[in-house]
């Protein structure tokens, strides 16, 4: 399936740049690898982020700087949930600065 078909399964919330979002839904299924898996889940975590970066930039609103914690933090889980799976130094060294 691969990275570009993992972007399929992916919802992203409408553009918003005057209101904090929340977390996009995510969709996976039964026959996705893990690979594909994970793309989807960091994809969402990234949109989430960058969406809510833009609100923080032009309004300030204290719950974009939350909806920010949280979608850093559901990367981080991710990355920790998919541990055994990202066992090289590249993936070692993204955990350790999030």
């Amino acid at each position: 399936m691969g990275s570009r078909g993992a972007k399929q399964h992916l919802v992203i919330a409408a553009d918003n740049r005057h209101e904090p979002s929340n977390t996009p839904p995510i969709k996976l299924s039964d026959d996705m690898s893990v690979a594909d898996a994970l793309a989807v889940i960091v994809e969402a975590c990234l949109a989430h982020y960058r969406s809510n970066e833009a609100v923080l930039v032009a309004t300030r609103h204290p719950e974009a700087l939350h909806q920010i914690r949280v979608a850093l933090r559901r990367l981080q889980s991710a990355f920790w949930l998919f541990k055994p799976a990202l066992r090289d130094s590249h993936s070692r060294a993204i955990r350790r600065e999030l």
